[in-house]
């Protein structure tokens, strides 16, 4: 059997199963086994028994709705790999653009701190590390998988002796000032959790579950990291669109001068939130 064909042979199978990338992903799981290019695999002559055997295995767990991501144990995000758990929720390219947010509000050579809250796979913290080499960060997670993977990620990517991890649940335990906190907080209403697609449900529902309203881990945030934030700090999170003007009611109220930004597709999806001098 060819690349072409075993490839094909997939494709059928993640259409089959609602994969609505199934060409891309086929190509991807192909490349994953053999080292090859996506491209380069439908190239490859004479597929050997075990790797069919392997491909084979890597798709039917894609079927079953596990995450590409997961499957691979790594993705690229803000340019640089980021490795994966399954008990660890996946960063999303809009995440990115929370990254940037924050970025363009951090002075490229000064010294600062920075707090995350929900560190998760350490993705935000360690490229905000790497793109700004006088920062320093405080990650916290209620997860010991999610502050173990972080670690392991801060290691790879050469950025762990500036970023500090606790584990705590928001920032209840966290001491000190900072010049700002960063957090992707779940926002999901526990309703929508209902009708999100399989692969997604497959990520830790802590990660997704906003509680009734959505809102319930960012009103903690907002409540426990006010105090945090030196004069002239901010608190910069991602949102769901539908809850702008809700969260900027929230930030106001502690005096917090707030404003909303959209992501590339229009919605709005972060909102910056700064403490007065």
């Amino acid at each position: 059997m060819t690349g072409k064909e075993i490839i094909e042979n997939g494709i059928r199978k993640l259409s089959a199963a609602g994969i609505e990338s199934a060409e891309r992903e086929a190509a991807i799981l192909l490349s994953e086994i053999t080292g090859c290019s996506s491209a380069g695999c439908y190239l490859l002559d004479n597929i050997d028994f075990d790797t069919k055997d392997k491909y084979i295995g890597l798709i039917k767990r894609r079927c079953a709705g596990e995450p590409l991501q997961i499957i691979i144990g790594e993705w690229e995000f803000y340019g640089r790999p980021i490795r994966l758990r399954e008990t660890v929720f996946i960063p999303r390219p809009e995440t990115e653009g929370l990254v940037e947010l924050v970025l363009k509000h951090i002075q490229q050579d000064a010294p600062a701190k920075g707090l995350e809250i929900g560190v998760g796979s350490g993705a935000i913290s360690i490229n905000l590390l790497a793109e700004r080499p006088e920062l320093l960060m405080v990650g916290c997670d209620i997860s010991e998988e999610a502050l173990a993977l972080t670690r392991e990620n801060a290691e790879f990517l050469n950025v762990s002796e500036r970023l500090a991890l606790i584990k705590t649940d928001v920032a209840e335990t966290v001491e000190g000032v900072f010049d700002f906190v960063v957090s992707n907080p779940p926002y999901v209403t526990t309703e929508e959790l209902e009708g999100l697609s399989i692969e997604v449900k497959n990520e830790p529902r802590q990660a997704l579950d906003g509680g009734d309203d959505g809102l319930r881990i960012i009103k903690s945030i907002i409540e426990t990291t006010t105090r945090l934030i030196k004069p002239g700090g901010f608190i910069a999170l991602e949102i769901h669109e539908r809850l702008g003007e809700e969260v900027k009611g929230l930030m106001e109220e502690r005096s917090l001068s707030t404003e909303t930004y959209k992501d590339l597709s229009g919605k709005n999806r972060y909102a910056l939130a700064f403490k007065e001098v």
